[in-house]
């Protein structure tokens, strides 16, 4: 096997492979393995040691060495290392794993997987996956692919994920910007967000919840320190407890169910301009008004103020619970003209921010390091995104065809002029229901109503 020696240094930097770089813990002289003599060049300046290798490479360092890369043209692993770590730029993919120093990571132009690092992990761009196991603390700037990242002793923070994004077992705080695809974190000291593009899974978290905007759908248990969701796109359904002084706070455009378990003493506000509520739990002092209504239950409990903007407001008690009541919606033919049309931009926060997060990431690398392959990752996960849009507008024309009995396309202009009769509205209705939903949909074929709008009358005409 070649060989080239090297006496030990406090700092090992190499400057450039031009192939794939693999670093141990090995002996106590720096050993550089596989790479022939005439692909070596090393120089050592006090207690550094700079390389510059010209092929595929292996390197074996004292555990307790300061790690210095700069640039690696092909894969990196990196195992075993006891003192800081830094790496600037990684061609292809880089793997750190049973490393007890620090770690800062500039660019990656593949995958980066973290396992069994203790402290601290900082990483700027990724543009392909970012995951990782059992570390200390991690903060990022940008990933163009998926987060996975599990059992981290410290917080997490970071500023946008292209793909989805999916923690568990985080013993400090988890702050996240901007989440293309779908969000899950579970067991958790707390978590922020400020925006995700699909939908959202949240449980087990200890202290309090703050979800931005949500695209998608949403589903929470167990938050014991609170829940502030005022944007979410589609339904929501939460389950938990109410921790005394907390505040759940939640807005869904369509249904929203909000299942208490124990304790459930609480102050209660519940609104549905478009729909009904219905509630299972033996509210005390309720005030029922237009759209909405107020109660409580016991006395030093949570704030709980649900709202639904077209859909349903649905309270209970985990298991049997007490008789359910309903409160009706009320009309809503004069709201309907200056309501904003939520729907299909809820959809496109996906794409919105897949899109940013991959052009942040490619402008960050110089030329040529910004590979065939990271390009075609980020471009996967602006079609994901994309594909996550129309499958929201799918459902809206479905929720629309669902309430009218005409196509969608037809209704809309898109498809072939006219299109079938309205269905019959039932004997509860008569001819005057039938006419109300022809005349809704004309409105809606002329463009003096958006999709989003005629839902919302059709809904207000079955008494949701």
């Amino acid at each position: 096997m070649n060989e080239v020696r090297f006496p030990a240094a406090a700092v090992v930097a190499v400057e450039r492979c031009q192939g794939d770089l693999e670093v141990r813990a090995g002996e106590a002289e720096v050993v550089v393995q596989e790479a022939g003599p005439e692909a070596v060049h090393g120089e050592v300046q006090e207690e550094r040691l700079l390389l510059r290798l010209a092929a595929d490479a292996r390197l074996l360092v004292p555990a307790a060495v300061r790690l210095e890369v700069g640039e690696v043209q092909g894969d990196l692993e990196i195992s075993g290392l006891a003192g800081a770590l830094r790496l600037e730029r990684v061609a292809g993919d880089a793997t750190i794993e049973r490393c007890q120093g620090p770690v800062t990571v500039a660019q990656v132009a593949g995958d980066l997987d973290l396992e069994a690092v203790r402290a601290e992990v900082t990483v700027e761009q990724v543009a392909g996956d970012l995951t990782g196991r059992r570390l200390g603390a991690v903060r990022f700037a940008q990933v163009a692919g998926d987060l996975v990242l599990a059992e981290v002793s410290g917080p997490v923070v970071g500023e946008a994920v292209a793909g989805d994004a999916a923690i568990e077992r985080v013993q400090g705080t988890v702050s996240l910007g901007r989440v293309g695809g779908d969000l899950t974190v579970e067991r958790a000291g707390g978590l922020t967000v400020e925006a995700v593009g699909g939908d959202g899974q949240v449980a087990t978290i200890a202290g309090p919840v703050q979800l931005g905007r949500l695209g998608g759908d949403l589903q929470a248990a167990d938050l014991t320190g609170g829940l502030r969701a005022p944007a979410v796109g589609g339904h929501a359904r939460v389950e938990t407890g109410l921790a005394p002084g907390a505040e759940y706070v939640v807005t869904a455009e369509e249904d929203l169910t909000f299942v208490v378990t124990e304790p459930r003493a609480g102050v209660f506000e519940l609104h549905a301009p478009a729909g009904s509520i219905r509630w299972g739990l033996a509210l005390e002092e309720v005030v029922e008004e237009p759209g909405g209504l107020r109660g409580r239950l016991g006395t030093d409990g949570a704030r709980v103020v649900l709202t639904s903007r077209r859909g349903q407001v649905r309270l209970r008690a985990r298991g049997a619970g007490d008789a359910e009541r309903t409160s009706g919606g009320r009309d809503v033919w004069a709201e309907v003209g200056v309501r904003v049309d939520l729907g299909e931009r809820f959809a496109r926060l996906s794409e919105e921010i897949a899109t940013a997060t991959r052009r942040a990431v490619e402008s960050a690398f110089p030329g040529g390091w910004y590979s065939e392959e990271a390009a075609r990752r980020a471009e996967e996960q602006v079609r994901r995104a994309t594909e996550r849009v129309q499958r929201m507008l799918e459902r809206l024309a479905e929720r629309f065809e669902r309430r009218s009995g005409w196509r969608a396309g037809a209704a809309t202009g898109a498809g072939e002029a006219g299109g079938p009769e309205p269905r019959a509205a039932g004997p509860e209705g008569g001819r005057g229901r039938s006419d109300e939903v022809r005349l809704i949909l004309e409105l809606l074929r002329d463009g003096r109503l958006t999709p989003e709008q005629a839902l919302r009358l059709l809904d207000a005409l079955e008494g949701r």
